[in-house]
């Protein structure tokens, strides 16, 4: 399995799009648009400021925003602080701001088990490997999954053998197709697919925006979640964290 974020390329383009998203959150509550207000902001990434003194006393500043009798005590920096705007998103549940940015994942060498599983996920879009134009290579025991839970153990070569068997015929109907004209030479050679199982390796491009992409690991980051997919939400989040650190940090304590 091989997974690789391809948009944004870079920290820089992603935290362009933080900027973009913050700026349209603060165009929702005024005159300007979010073109004139991303374009005047000076924003910071990182809160500059965690603590705020007030009367003597220490307070943290968890969300920006402090409670101290019947007021509320605001940083100077808020407006152009991406950190503390997205902590506001969290908080307000404000998620149609983190439906702006988004990323686009390629992931390969998975089974098609788990991309059945992550289709289901909407408005999303999806590229996927086309196994009706695309022969898939099994001269070697590369072209297939082998469950986690079967290896070391007698499973693993029952499996084995049965995905020799099942490359064994998925060559005897392209082979047999050779004999006839083209057209139906072509149509028996792609129906050969329907012997492949779901062990069969696949490529698949996503790409949703940050909002979806949270819903996805909240789902698929839980122990319930099939062991594959699992696997394959945990590489995500992983390199999420690298390009979204300030809205991926908290991943799966709360539910998008």
């Amino acid at each position: 399995m091989e997974i690789n974020i391809l948009f944004p390329r870079n920290k820089e383009e992603a935290d362009y799009l933080i900027q973009i998203a913050c700026a349209g959150k603060k165009s929702t509550r005024s005159e300007k648009s979010t073109t004139q207000i991303l374009n005047e902001t000076d924003w910071l990434m990182e809160c500059k400021r965690k603590f705020i003194e007030e009367k003597w006393t220490l307070y943290e500043i968890t969300n920006c925003r402090t409670m101290m009798a019947n007021h509320v005590i605001k940083c100077s920096e808020f407006d152009r602080c991406c950190e503390r705007n997205m902590l506001d998103v969290k908080t307000q549940k404000h998620f149609g701001v983190l439906e702006i940015p988004d990323m686009i994942v390629d992931i390969a060498g998975i089974s098609r088990a788990c991309s059945h599983q992550l289709v289901r996920h909407r408005l999303v879009t999806y590229l996927q490997q086309s196994q009706r134009e695309v022969r898939i290579s099994v001269d070697s025991d590369d072209w297939y999954v082998i469950p986690e839970i079967y290896l070391g153990t007698r499973f693993e070569t029952r499996f084995r053998q049965d995905m020799k068997e099942s490359a064994e015929k998925y060559m005897w109907y392209i082979e047999q197709g050779k004999q006839f004209e083209e057209e139906k030479r072509h149509k028996i050679e792609e129906d050969a697919r329907f012997v492949l199982p779901n062990a069969c390796k696949t490529n698949i491009l996503v790409k949703t925006n940050l909002r979806q992409w949270l819903h996805i690991e909240y789902m698929r980051l839980d122990k319930h979640a099939q062991w594959e997919i699992r696997k394959v939400a945990e590489v995500i989040l992983e390199k999420s964290k690298e390009l979204y650190p300030l809205v991926f940090e908290d991943t799966g304590e709360f539910e998008v």
